[in-house]
């Protein structure tokens, strides 16, 4: 029986500073910046992979900020207190955060006509094709003038501010040099598998963006580095744990990129490569509590590196963003700090070695792709308590006593295997009722991760969407928001009735480890959800309008599957769920039939070696 609750719902249609007379010394004609790192590098500022899912809330802050009202602060904080009101840890403090450096950054005149481009700064970014094999993706199409909307990232990054900072406020308009930020980055790169010299699978494109620029009166003047949320899983993803190696494999990448970047600019430019200024953005704040203390020892290992090399500094940003990717607030923030701790890099003192002022290194040349076992030639990338670091050209990072040789003797390391099985469970695509929610149970088998949600939705817009998540049931949390744990918030695009609207990777194919777990391809990404085995867990999704399809249940389901219980060798989808009104308060209504599916991922057994 319908309830007069369902029936509404069936479907009928500061002031400037000092000029920085450091920077304008050293810096010449050409001047080079590498960004490199994982999807913050990006940068995801309007994109469904950011905090507010569209460009409504730049375009709403931009409009604040060129019309310079008397309560400017009010509505810049409204603005932004509004976009991470659905976070539950420090939405105040955020938002106070970002509205108090924002107008700090106004009133040093950083914000003025954010639509011109600039006039010295020019920016560039391409990333690594999914695929080792199909080169890069030329994102700005070259080198263009920075701008906002410039493509040097989705639509910008750390670059914007820094670009403007050291234009606008730190004397590089003072001469006729021009400079660029060169960003070469990915999402969902880790350091090891990816970046470091020799072995990652996207370090020959970097090494070569670097020394495509040599000659022409090029110069690299400094690196900024922003990467480390894959080593907080890397455990699952790669059967170890590198979030207690990265210290040492941030070292050995670091030193071989200011080698590069030292050897490609004219005679002159450096005394040695460690004169080169490295700019860390630290890892931030990590919403997924799992997670919590690797994501510290990361931390950790980024400001320990910082804290012993005196031409490196740190950018902290755990006060910004409630997201895995920065909003465009908070990326102004970034972009101003990381143009500071460059300046103050640019200060540290260094002693360079003898055997480097007359000539370049050895600069790691070779390029293959990760092997399973580490050698001698090879850092190792296996779970460590020594970072120390030994032989000028690469890293070994051994546990204590390994002589890199494997006897009976010594524990086994459980490799991972070179791909995963995608598997898709679906209910039914034949719904006659919408409404704002449903909540519903899956309780896994096997250990999965969840990296897509399929819908039935009524329509063909964007539609924004918060998916939520709990361990247990949702049956007794049904408005308890404090129980619930925000996974998602973003936007979907709807393929109409009785179709699949995806949120994420959707649908069941072979994955590799080629397949990033962020990138920009196809739609919104949705944050991986791993789910132990024999465990219980709950999702809630919501949305602003009435969209949301679904089916009746008992008797009213032509299939005829009177448990609702969808189910295969890894998981069970309890489809009768509870279909919600809008907001917490809103009443639920169940059994209903949830119209849906959800793409996971079951990992195969790994290499004993």
């Amino acid at each position: 029986m319908m309830t007069s609750f369902e029936e509404h719902t069936m479907i009928t249609t500061l002031a400037p500073l000092l000029l920085f007379l450091m920077m304008i010394s050293s810096i010449t004609a050409d001047d080079l910046f590498l960004l490199s790192g994982q999807s913050n590098m990006d940068g995801y500022t309007t994109t469904g992979q950011s905090l507010t899912g569209n460009a409504d809330y730049w375009i709403a802050m931009k409009s604040i900020l060129t019309n310079g009202d008397s309560n400017m602060t009010d509505q810049l904080y409204d603005v932004i207190y509004e976009a991470n009101s659905s976070r539950k840890n420090g939405t105040e403090g955020v938002a106070s955060t970002l509205t108090n450096e924002l107008m700090h950054l106004y009133n040093q005149g950083l914000l003025n006509d954010l639509d011109t481009p600039l006039k010295f700064g020019k920016c560039s970014f391409v990333t690594p094709n999914k695929n080792i094999n199909n080169g890069l993706k030329q994102v700005s199409g070259g080198s263009v003038p920075t701008s906002w909307d410039s493509n040097c990232g989705y639509s910008f990054g750390h670059e914007f501010m820094l670009s403007r900072t050291l234009e606008l406020q730190m004397g590089m308009n003072e001469s006729s040099t021009t400079f660029e930020m060169v960003k070469h980055s990915r999402g969902g790169t880790s350091l090891y598998k990816h970046w470091y010299p020799g072995i990652g699978e996207h370090w020959q494109g970097l090494q070569q963006t670097i020394r495509e620029r040599t000659g022409h009166g090029n110069n690299w003047k400094g690196l900024i580095w922003h990467q480390g949320s894959q080593e907080t899983n890397s455990l699952k993803r790669f059967g170890e744990d590198r979030s207690l190696t990265y210290l040492g494999n941030m070292t050995g990448l670091i030193r071989q990129l200011r080698q590069e970047m030292y050897a490609a600019s004219e005679s002159g430019t450096w005394q040695c490569k460690e004169e080169i200024p490295v700019v860390v953005v630290q890892l931030g704040y990590w919403p997924n509590q799992r997670r919590q203390e690797t994501a510290q020892r990361v931390r950790d290992a980024q400001a320990e590196y910082c804290s012993n090399d005196p031409k490196s500094q740190l950018v902290q940003s755990n006060d910004l963003s409630r997201n895995f990717h920065y909003d465009a607030a908070s990326f102004l923030v970034t972009g101003n700090r990381i143009a500071h701790a460059y300046q103050a890099a640019l200060k540290g003192e260094v002693v360079c070695p003898e055997d480097e002022t007359s000539q370049p290194q050895q600069v790691i040349s070779s390029y293959q792709p990760s092997t399973s076992k580490s050698t001698s030639s090879q850092p190792s990338s296996r779970p460590s308590t020594l970072t120390s670091i030994v032989t000028p050209t690469t890293t070994i990072i051994h546990p204590p006593g390994d002589n890199d040789k494997t006897t009976d003797d010594e524990p086994k390391l459980l490799l991972p295997a070179s791909a995963s099985e995608t598997k898709r469970i679906a209910t039914i695509f034949d719904g006659t009722y919408r409404n704002f929610g449903f909540m519903l149970d899956i309780r896994t088998k096997k250990e999965i991760t969840i990296h897509g949600i399929e819908l039935n939705l009524h329509g063909n817009s964007d539609y924004a969407v918060e998916v939520y998540t709990k361990m247990g049931s949702f049956k007794g949390s049904e408005s308890d928001e404090e129980a619930w744990e925000l996974w998602y918030n973003g936007t979907v695009t709807g393929a109409g009735l009785d179709s699949e609207s995806c949120i994420g990777k959707c649908g069941a194919k072979e994955r590799t480890d080629d397949d990033d777990d962020d990138d920009d391809d196809g739609d919104m990404r949705l944050l991986l959800l791993d789910l132990p085995a024999n465990e219980t867990r709950a999702l809630y999704v919501s949305f602003q309008e009435a969209v949301l399809v679904y089916s009746s249940s008992g008797d009213d389901d032509e299939n005829n599957n009177s448990s609702l219980d969808f189910e295969n060798d890894d998981v069970d989808l309890y489809a009768d769920g509870g279909v919600k009104q809008k907001g917490w308060d809103g009443k639920v209504v169940h059994p209903r039939l949830f119209n849906g599916a959800l793409t996971y991922e079951t990992k195969r057994s790994g290499e004993i070696i």
